[in-house]
C-alpha cells in the first residue's frame, strides 16, 4: 500500500503541474482520473516491450500496414502513416525542417514513402508537404511539430488510419496507447551477426501519463531516432490515429547502449523528464491542415 500511495502522489503532482487548458488541449476534467489499481497499470506499461510487426499474426500486420518509412536523401529518414485518404500522410515537422536553425532538412522531391502491403514493399513519391514549423520558426514549441503530406499517387493495398477529434479529446490519463514506427536502435541481425540495413517496424503498447505545457502527450513508450512522425494510435482501437511521435527523452548515449546490446528492447520506469516518448495530438492547426487536404468524412469505414 505504501508504494501505491507514493506512486499516486507523484502521478497526481506531475499531471496537475503539466495538464493544460485551452481550445487545443485535451480536456483536464476527462483526463485527471486515476485508475482503481494504479500500481498494476504502471507495472504493466513499464514492462512493455517493442515487438517486430512482421512476427505478429497476419491480421495484426495488416492493421498496422498504414505505418511506413520516410526515405529521404537516399536513406531512412523517419516514420509516417497513411491517414484518412490513400494519398495523404501525417508525420513530424522536424523531419523536413530544423526547428532551431529553420534550415530545410528535406523537400518533398527528396523523399519517398515506403510501405509494405501484402508482403511486398512499395515506394511512393511525395508531392507536397505542409508543416507547422515553416511559419513558426525558430520554434521550441512541439505543438508546431507536425506535417501533412500529399503523395503523387495513392497507396495500394493499405487501409488508412482514421482520425476522430472527439476520440482524441476523450483520451484519459493512464489510458492505453499503441505506438507503431521504425527506430534506429531496433534492428535485425543476419546469420553472421551483422546488423541488417533497414529497421523493422515495431509495435508497443503503453500509457498516456502526462500533458506537457506545449500540449504534447507524455507516454511510457520506448522509441528512438527514426521513430519521429510514427503512429500514436488509440490503444482501444488501433485503426484510430490520435497523434504522431515527435520526441523522446532517450539520450544519444542511451540509444548507443541499446545499439551495442544488439537491439535489446530498452525498458525503464516512466519519468516525464527522463523516460518518456512524446506524441503530438492531431488538434489545432495540425487538424485544420489535415481537414483541408483530407476533409472530414473521407475516413475509411471502421472494421467491425
Amino acid at each position: 500500500m505504501k508504494r501505491i500511495s507514493v506512486l499516486l502522489a507523484i502521478f497526481v503532482a506531475i499531471t496537475s503541474a503539466q495538464a493544460i487548458e485551452g481550445r487545443n488541449s485535451i480536456s483536464p476534467d476527462k483526463t485527471q482520473s486515476v485508475p482503481p489499481d494504479f500500481n498494476k497499470v504502471m507495472d504493466f506499461y513499464e514492462t512493455g516491450r517493442r515487438i517486430r510487426v512482421y512476427t505478429l499474426p497476419i491480421e495484426e500486420q495488416r492493421r498496422y500496414a498504414a505505418t511506413g518509412t520516410l526515405w529521404c536523401h537516399g536513406r531512412d529518414w523517419g516514420s509516417a502513416q497513411v491517414t484518412r485518404q490513400q494519398d495523404v500522410l501525417t508525420s513530424a515537422g522536424h523531419n523536413f525542417i530544423d526547428p532551431k536553425t529553420c534550415m530545410k532538412r528535406a523537400e518533398a522531391s527528396d523523399c519517398s514513402f515506403i510501405v509494405e502491403a501484402a508482403g511486398e514493399a512499395a515506394s511512393y513519391q511525395l508531392q507536397a508537404v505542409e508543416d507547422g514549423l515553416t511559419n513558426n520558426c525558430p520554434s521550441s514549441d512541439r505543438r508546431d511539430d507536425w506535417a501533412v503530406i500529399k503523395l503523387r499517387n495513392t497507396v495500394q493495398g493499405v487501409t488508412p488510419y482514421m482520425v476522430s477529434e472527439d476520440r482524441i479529446r476523450g483520451l484519459r490519463f493512464a489510458g492505453k496507447l499503441t505506438f507503431v514506427a521504425h527506430s534506429n536502435d531496433f534492428f535485425d541481425l543476419d546469420a553472421s551477426g551483422e546488423k541488417i540495413i533497414g529497421h523493422p517496424k515495431f509495435q508497443i503498447d503503453c500509457a498516456f501519463l502526462s500533458v506537457y505545457p506545449d500540449g504534447v502527450i507524455g507516454t511510457s513508450c520506448g522509441s528512438g531516432s527514426g521513430a519521429s512522425g510514427g503512429s500514436c494510435l488509440d490503444g482501444t482501437d488501433q485503426t484510430s490515429l490520435v497523434g504522431v511521435i515527435v520526441a523522446s527523452t532517450q539520450s544519444y548515449s542511451d540509444e548507443a547502449k541499446v545499439i551495442q546490446s544488439l537491439s535489446a528492447p530498452d525498458i525503464n520506469h516512466y519519468d516525464p523528464m527522463k523516460w518518456a516518448t512524446q506524441c503530438k495530438p492531431i488538434l489545432g492547426d495540425f487538424l485544420k491542415a489535415l481537414n483541408t487536404i483530407a476533409p472530414v468524412g473521407t475516413d475509411p469505414l471502421p472494421n467491425r
